[in-house]
């Protein structure tokens, strides 16, 4: 479904969500939907999901394992800048239990030539691709939680970050986030309960297009819930 607008006769600008081979092609018989009602959705279902301490902390845990697996120079350079430490303490430990050899002091400058060449080589990897803490990492999702839902800023950062794809379905709303089993779905009593709280509940005709109850027939489905994928929808 892509974004469509239309003008009333009181020239006000309404806009929607409408499937093209509805509206193009005339193959489905989806009706359009309310572009504030699905939006609106989408947004509380985030900031939900941002609310679940659980969830949250699972998802810091995944981000920050996923950058340590990822980076595999980093943790290569600082294995050896730790081998070559190892052999400074060796050679400094055969010095206090008095072993010394004609090699040894040569020996050990070039080991201390190596430790200050890789240790910049390691601040080097550090500042081209810096570990981020789960702490860094839990504040940068955290911050999204203050929203001000009249910015459109603000809710299309939310959409670009967190939201994969939104499936309309004859009774529901499949909300998939951007994170492994982050499928939400929305029932038609959930969202007649939505739409009930909304300022303009009296004309809810202007708020849903399409009361969610005529079939399409799209021929895929994303999700792995076998149950749904023998539904009819239409995607986002």
């Amino acid at each position: 479904m892509s974004g469509v607008s239309g003008t009333s006769g009181t020239g006000s600008t309404h806009r929607y969500y409408h499937c093209h081979a509805a509206k193009k092609l005339r193959t489905c018989d989806k009706k359009r939907i309310g572009k504030a009602l699905v939006e609106c959705l989408v947004i509380d279902y985030i900031l939900r999901m941002l609310d679940d301490q659980p969830l949250l902390n699972r998802i810091v845990d995944t981000c920050y394992k996923l950058q340590l697996k990822k980076n595999t120079t980093l943790p290569a350079l600082e294995e050896q800048l730790a081998q070559i430490q190892k052999e400074i303490d060796n050679v400094m430990n055969a010095i206090k239990q008095g072993i010394i050899t004609p090699t040894m002091k040569e020996t050990l400058l070039k080991l201390e030539q190596d430790k200050e060449e890789q240790e910049i080589n390691v601040a080097k990897a550090r500042m081209e691709r810096p570990i981020l803490t789960k702490e860094q990492i839990k504040f940068w999702l955290c911050k999204h939680r203050p929203i001000d839902v009249a910015d459109t800023g603000q809710k299309q950062r939310l959409i670009d970050i967190y939201l994969l794809s939104v499936h309309v379905y004859d009774d529901k709303m499949l909300i998939c986030l951007k994170y492994t089993d982050g499928e939400i779905c929305v029932t038609k009593e959930e969202i007649d309960a939505a739409l009930s709280k909304k300022g303009n509940s009296s004309n809810r005709n202007d708020c849903r297009s399409s009361p969610l109850n005529v079939a399409g027939d799209p021929p895929r489905i994303r999700t792995a819930d076998t149950l749904l994928k023998s539904l009819h929808y239409c995607n986002i």
